[in-house]
């Protein structure tokens, strides 16, 4: 294969587009990977955000960090590892420290990738959360990386040479066929133990849990200290708004599937429906009605500090882990 000092991926294209409620990187970077390596079947955001728990799984924390979703708050090594296994690939995960203590020939293997076409999935820490993006290109013989990120076009140029932030994943070879209906079967089934998951160690409590752990906060004053400077909505309250309305939408594509592929799973519409009404933005749905009640993306600190507003706040938030919970029984039966 002839060797070139720059090289980019034919095609790029963003990751993901926020707007259609893509909202979780990881699922963009496996979308993009599968694409590229010439597995259309497998080349859907939704997909991945499925078999992650992503669009299943409620997550919440008080703990000083955005937490957006289960692949940023419980991704690692492990999490990583169960993905690849569930689609039949091999993988090879090199941590930072690890690049960067053989960085010339872990920056050639990338650019090996690249020269073949194919992505490398990077895993970013962000505070002791992650969130992920992919390497597409490089240039100056690899001292320079080009990385694409979000819902950006265009890839950042990062300079690696006093270092590599972040750890690698290359994707292997296919070792098995998958069972597509058995796949989709496996992940409804695993729903509940991603609802009822406990607290991990970032102080991120899951499901139902981590709704009533919320509802309990917003009660008892986590916001009273905060002042109009100290407050920020995304962080300290709209990212939660965020997992909701996106998994409303989000989990109805991958549960219709399953349900297509395994019509025993008879109570798959009622998981459907409640899911739906958690984060529905249309008159019925909890979401409509936290934002009726200035507590959903008008949410403002005025609000969270009004004890009479944020006592009806709070009632819906218990109402929406009360549809955790019976998500939970519907599937567990």
């Amino acid at each position: 294969m002839q060797k070139h000092s720059s090289n980019v991926i034919t095609d790029i294209h963003n990751l993901v587009t926020w707007h259609h409620g893509q909202n979780y990187p990881f699922n963009g970077c496996m979308q993009f990977i599968m694409e590229k390596i010439g597995r259309q079947d497998l080349a859907d955001y939704w997909f991945f955000a499925g078999i992650s728990g992503d669009s299943f799984t409620f997550c919440y924390g008080n703990n000083g960090e955005y937490n957006d979703c289960l692949s940023v708050v419980s991704g690692g090594p492990r999490f990583i590892e169960d993905i690849f296994n569930l689609i039949g690939y091999e993988h090879t995960y090199v941590t930072q420290d690890e690049i960067n203590a053989d960085k010339e020939r872990f920056v050639g293997k990338v650019m090996e990738y690249i020269d073949q076409g194919t992505p490398v999935l990077v895993r970013v820490p962000v505070g002791r959360h992650s969130d992920y993006n992919v390497v597409c290109g490089y240039e100056d013989d690899g001292r320079t990386l080009l990385v694409l990120a979000g819902d950006a076009s265009v890839p950042s140029r990062v300079d690696v040479t006093q270092g590599v932030r972040g750890d690698w994943v290359f994707i292997g070879s296919k070792q098995k066929e998958v069972n597509m209906a058995e796949l989709y079967r496996n992940t409804v089934l695993r729903i509940p133990e991603w609802l009822t998951m406990p607290e991990n160690g970032t102080g991120v409590p899951f499901g139902a849990a981590g709704l009533n752990k919320w509802a309990d906060d917003i009660e008892h004053g986590r916001y009273d200290s905060l002042t109009p400077e100290t407050f920020e909505a995304w962080r300290d309250c709209t990212v939660y708004i965020c997992n909701l309305s996106t998994n409303a939408g989000g989990s109805r594509n991958f549960l219709a599937r399953a349900y297509r592929l395994n019509r025993d799973l008879a109570f798959i519409p009622d998981v459907i429906k409640t899911y739906h009404r958690a984060g529905s933005d249309r008159p019925g749905g909890l979401w409509f009605e936290l934002e009726r009640l200035g507590g959903g993306f008008n949410v403002t600190l005025e609000t969270l500090q009004d004890t009479k507003a944020r006592k009806a706040i709070v009632a819906v938030v218990s109402e929406i882990g009360a549809c955790m919970e019976r998500v939970c029984r519907l599937i567990e039966g």
